[in-house]
């Protein structure tokens, strides 16, 4: 018979495994049906990692995947985000690249939501915090949208460019939607990841 102590607390010890990673080691992630239990919870996996490493980073890179609580800092960071936090605003999960020792950057797959539906998104952050690529995973909406989306969202390859995108002007009102969205979900990333290298309240 499982005493008092032991149903109430194995409960509470998997949840804090589940927030704050026990012994957790690095792990290359292997698509969206990696067995891991948080994706299912509020995580975006990240579908295609090959694809973007090659892009972006050195032929030898590897990720590791990061996890940032910010529920100790929740009033700096709505100050920062400049709006109400929501309870997903509470984690980031984001992937470290690393060539051996050399810390090259991050990659944060996100699910924003579009005029038409949910979009999956991969942005590239150089190792200075600068964006340096965002890529569509997921797009519900049209062919000619996605294409038009990928035009203004142009990446820099040279680590010492900062990715530029051009004016949303000229494109359709659901491409003009989904790319104001899409923009606003990158600023508030690389604002999360700023207050995460400047605080030390926030939990890694």
């Amino acid at each position: 018979m499982v005493n008092s102590f032991t149903r109430n607390t194995i409960p509470i010890l998997i949840c804090s495994c589940m927030l704050f990673g026990c012994n957790e080691k690095p792990a290359t992630p292997t698509g969206p049906n990696s067995g891991d239990p948080e994706l299912a919870i509020t995580l975006t996996p990240w579908i295609d990692p090959e694809r973007i490493l090659a892009e972006f980073f050195t032929a030898t890179s590897h990720a590791e995947r990061v996890k940032f609580i910010f529920s100790g800092v929740r009033s700096e960071l709505a100050m920062a985000l400049h709006r109400e936090l929501t309870p997903s605003d509470n984690l980031l999960v984001v992937y470290k690249i690393h060539d051996g020792g050399h810390f090259q950057g991050m990659v944060v797959p996100q699910k924003v939501k579009g005029s038409t539906g949910s979009m999956e998104i991969v942005v590239v952050i150089g190792e200075d915090l600068r964006v340096r690529g965002v890529k569509f995973q997921k797009y519900r909406g049209s062919e000619v949208v996605r294409k038009a989306l990928d035009s203004k969202f142009e990446p820099l390859l040279k680590s010492s460019k900062e990715f530029q995108y051009s004016s949303l002007d000229g494109l359709s009102q659901d491409a003009r939607e989904d790319g104001a969205a899409i923009l606003k979900a990158v600023d508030s990333i690389v604002t999360k990841l700023r207050l995460a290298r400047d605080n030390p309240k926030v939990i890694q």
